[in-house]
């Protein structure tokens, strides 16, 4: 049989909106905001302080003093005649003190801040509690959410309808600021008309989750429900221990899921992390447009908790667009001699790999981590591979990875994370290249004479450039990072750098491959026009003179992390590129 709490989470995720959350003191309680009962034993030790005495057990010594048990609203109508005075009796629970703030005390506590990311997502838009803290305000307000907050009859006369407001609160006993919050036992006998009437729609239209409240002292709430005619959806009721009493009732006569065992912070977490599986699952079956991917991207890196989703998220992407590049709309084993038979994939390869090119770029900009950006380029590189036969389709199948590169690597190095941006260059294999880093794999120079050809052949405004495919690898990326950079040429600050730096350790690789070999190459990019010596190549000599090895990128991996290695790289390369520029004129 289905668990309740699966069965919870099913229910709150195909039905989106429809259940909401009824609220008790319990919620709360692990903040430091005391229940109605640690209020009630405090009021007797101030009550017997006023008389001398420190008893160690409150109850007892009220009921021998008094003469029968402490009831929490018999001793505040006694502490407080009025409201008022009642509601400035009370502040101290509800306002942290300083010392409080530096503890973390009196905050939203993990309860409240799952609720609010359901909220936020559109899962719970209406809550109900008896609590007069603020701490659902405060949740919300970290997830973006402005609730609509209804704790007296007059706000409910101006309030917008439900299905309109992205949150509604209703605070049932009012706020902890207001003089009208409800206290005593004459108070909580009944609600005005208008907060009936509003109880009796939520009750009657949308379905219950119930946690923190024990139902015992709350009459008018009690009645709301009772009289409630309909149940439409089911009624979760969550409790630390066994539900009885006046709960009990309740949970008879709604037919209540009863999901014991569990505090309101277990509960609600739970609760969050299997409504996110179930996302994840629907995710990973369709595809995410790319705004909500990027999005997605940027709220899973926000926190290590959500590592997992984030490697699903990126992975289920990158399976998507290899099953593309294996499908029916790309040759796999047609024979051709003929690069111009190969434009019309450019631009279908450029729109397949969008979305994970987007959520690669918010992936390298926003984290410094380098693992998971590496799994996806092998397993979009492990596409072309898998392709038998002509190797002017199967080298072509690797355009996608260059893309992917250049957008995640650009990003890196746009955030100064050069760890990252010498990990991608100097890790990740191919299967048919072992010992060859990916980068070494995907950058010789049959790859960049094919695609620049392809390139120039093709209707791209990169076609007429000196370097076709480094301009059209610009053209494709500059729409994606609008939101990352000033202008134009920030961006093209930081392509020319990756850019040249992916050469660099191109030409140190080869090194490596030949040690005893005269020969340098590296590809040559758009880095190479005619300001080449003054900005990305004299920025780089800066850097290795104020840092020597402690340069982020060879800490990162890059040249063995040697500066000799890098300073032997860059002198030859540097050559080869004034010798390049001399013989074609540029």
């Amino acid at each position: 049989m289905i668990d309740s709490m699966a069965s919870l989470a099913f229910s709150v995720y195909s039905a989106k909106g429809v259940y909401a959350a009824l609220l008790g003191s319990g919620v709360s309680r692990s903040s430091g905001i005391p229940t109605g009962w640690d209020i009630t034993l405090d009021f007797v030790r101030k009550l017997a302080a006023l008389r001398d005495e420190n008893p160690s057990d409150p109850e007892a010594w009220y009921r021998e003093a008094y003469g029968n048990d402490p009831d929490y609203s018999v001793l505040l109508e006694q502490l407080g005649k009025e409201p008022g005075d009642r509601n400035f009796s009370l502040r101290p629970y509800f306002e942290p003190t300083d010392e409080e703030r530096e503890e973390g005390r009196k905050r939203p506590t993990p309860a409240h801040k799952a609720i609010a990311a359901l909220v936020a997502k559109g899962y719970i838009k209406v809550i109900v509690t008896t609590n007069f803290d603020r701490l659902m305000e405060q949740a919300l307000a970290e997830f973006g959410v402005t609730p609509d907050v209804v704790s007296n009859a007059d706000q409910v006369r101006g309030m917008r309808p439900l299905a309109h407001s992205p949150c509604t609160i209703i605070k049932v006993h009012g706020d902890y600021t207001d003089t009208r919050i409800k206290n005593t036992t004459s108070e909580l006998e009944g609600y005005e008309p208008e907060i009936n009437r509003l109880l009796d729609q939520v009750f009657d239209e949308y379905g219950m989750i119930v946690c923190g409240w024990s139902a015992d002292w709350d009459q008018a709430l009690r009645a709301s429900i009772e009289r409630c005619p309909n149940r439409r959806f089911t009624t979760y009721w969550s409790a630390y221990a066994t539900v009885s009493g006046k709960a009990q009732e309740l949970c008879t006569r709604r037919a209540a899921q009863i999901i014991s065992g569990m505090g309101a912070d277990d509960f609600f977490g739970q609760l969050q992390e299997k409504v996110e599986a179930l996302e994840a699952m629907d995710t990973s079956r369709h595809p995410l447009s790319k705004q909500m991917a990027v999005a997605s991207v940027k709220k899973y890196i926000s926190e290590d908790k959500y590592r997992t989703q984030l490697h699903d998220l990126f992975m289920g992407e990158a399976e998507r667009l290899s099953s593309r590049l294996l499908g029916d709309k790309y040759p796999k084993n047609r024979q051709t001699d003929k690069w111009t038979e190969l434009v019309p994939l450019i631009p279908a390869y450029d729109a397949d790999a969008e979305t994970l090119m987007a959520m690669m770029i918010a992936g390298g900009f926003w984290s410094n981590d380098s693992k998971l950006w590496l799994r996806c380029l092998e397993r979009v590189a492990a596409a072309s591979e898998s392709v038998e036969g002509d190797p002017l389709i199967r080298n072509s199948k690797l355009y996608p990875v260059r893309l992917l590169l250049y957008g995640v690597g650009v990003a890196a190095a746009l955030a100064g994370h050069d760890g990252i941006v010498a990990a991608l260059l100097t890790q990740g294999h191919t299967k048919r290249h072992q010992r060859r880093s990916l980068w070494h794999a995907i950058g010789e120079d049959v790859h960049v004479e094919m695609f620049n050809a392809v390139i120039h052949f093709g209707t791209s405004p990169a076609a007429k450039s000196r370097f076709p495919i480094s301009q059209h690898l610009f053209s494709v990326l500059q729409p994606e990072f609008q939101n990352y950079v000033s202008g134009e040429s920030e961006l093209r600050s930081a392509f020319e750098r990756f850019e040249y730096i992916a050469a660099l350790v191109y030409a140190d690789q080869e090194r490596q491959q030949s040690p005893q070999s005269d020969h340098v190459w590296g590809p040559i990019g758009i880095f190479a026009r005619w300001k080449f010596q003054t900005e990305v190549a004299d920025e780089l000599k800066r850097q290795i003179e104020q840092h020597g090895n402690e340069l982020p990128l060879l800490k990162g991996g890059a040249f063995g992390g040697k500066v000799e290695r890098l300073e032997f790289a860059k002198t030859r390369f540097d050559e080869f590129v004034k010798r390049h520029a001399a013989s074609n004129g540029y």
